[in-house]
């Protein structure tokens, strides 16, 4: 749909999906769900944008939900939208109380990068675009990379479907994915490039979830040692003291294999050598780079980062079943609260008990 002056100005609305499926008995439902259009897999739309450029807006990258609310929800009450795949499993989960997960991005360069958002949720229709992208990798807070994004992999060409919980209604919509019809790619090299991105997430989730661990473990051991005190003479608070500072010397070296802890701003990088999980993140964008299958030598550093990755969380995992678990059986004679290994949104117990 094109509206234009005489010369002056013009405005195209390029989906007419919602109109095209609009009925009167619409608007008299607390929730609606417009079946999406056709999605392409391609990079066409978006794209980053100069601040302030005074040009057009493209065409959103993705597959363009539309659906329509009666009214608004009420103060923290919860809209959600999510992407299944073809078996059913939920690959992306999107809501309106809170910003979608997504890599960190140096402040330098936050107006170039375009994040999905909170899921609008106003009264009337309301549009939201899924990058075509599953759930991204565990991020660590206010880690500085040099290249790579922790992105979730594009998702293969296929039958999806589109589910919308709102006002107590449950919505669910067909969604199809094609390849972009320029390209001559096979299905199946899709799938490999597919298969080795999804590992490469995985992977880096892991790193990422050792690395914060290892980070709230140590900020609980200095609390541990303030509330400990400066009884020299205390023989058990020499004791807790020395594993203390045993843990945390055996943790370091993990950590400083794992990421640069010295990097502060995106052109760190010069000063201080890039570490394993930067290194992963790297190759993802590599295998994502072109739609095809990933080069052999591709495969040969994810093994090779795997096996340097798997090294470091293995000595992570002996500080947790043996280091801190002496730990936590010598401060409960005390009767002082253990310390737990926190993984993301839960908290596990460490040496027989939690909190």
């Amino acid at each position: 749909l094109v509206v234009a002056t005489h010369g002056r100005s013009f405005w195209i609305l390029d989906d007419l999906t919602p109109l095209r499926q609009a009925q009167p008995a619409i608007a008299r439902q607390a929730a609606y769900l417009f079946q999406p259009r056709l999605a392409y897999r391609t990079d066409i739309g978006g794209g980053f944008r100069f601040p302030g450029a005074a040009v057009g807006q493209n065409p959103p990258a993705g597959a363009v939900v539309d659906y329509y609310l009666q009214s608004a929800p009420k103060e923290k009450e919860e809209i959600k939208l999510e992407v299944l795949d073809g078996k059913g499993n939920v690959v992306r989960k999107f809501s309106n109380l809170e910003e979608p997960a997504g890599p960190e991005v140096p402040p330098e360069f936050a107006a170039f990068v375009q994040r999905p958002g909170k899921l609008p949720a106003e009264a009337g229709m309301n549009r939201f675009t899924w990058d075509l992208r599953y759930e991204p990798a565990t991020k660590v807070p206010g880690a500085v990379y040099w290249g790579g994004s922790g992105l979730g992999p594009k998702a293969l060409p296929g039958m999806y479907a589109v589910r919308l919980m709102a006002a107590g209604k449950t919505l669910t919509a067909p969604l199809e994915i094609k390849l972009d019809p320029r390209l001559a790619v096979s299905q199946a090299d899709l799938e490999k490039q597919f298969e080795l991105a999804m590992k490469i997430r995985d992977k880096l989730s892991a790193t990422h979830q050792a690395i914060n661990q290892i980070r709230d473990l140590r900020a609980q051991l200095k609390d541990l040692k303030k509330r400990l005190g400066t009884n020299a003479e205390a023989k058990s608070v020499i004791t807790v003291a020395d594993e203390i500072d045993k843990i945390d010397k055996k943790m370091t070296p993990v950590e400083e294999a794992l990421i640069q802890v010295k990097a502060e701003s995106s052109e760190d990088a010069l000063n201080y050598p890039i570490k394993l999980a930067n290194k992963l993140a790297v190759l993802g964008g590599v295998v994502e780079s072109a739609d095809a299958a990933p080069t052999e030598q591709s495969y040969q550093v994810f093994e090779e980062l795997s096996r340097q990755i798997d090294d470091q969380l293995a000595r992570w995992e002996q500080v947790r079943s043996k280091d801190l678990v002496a730990l936590n059986e010598t401060i409960r004679k005390d009767k002082i609260p253990e310390l737990v290994i926190r993984s993301t949104g839960t908290a596990e117990g460490v040496g027989g008990g939690s909190r």
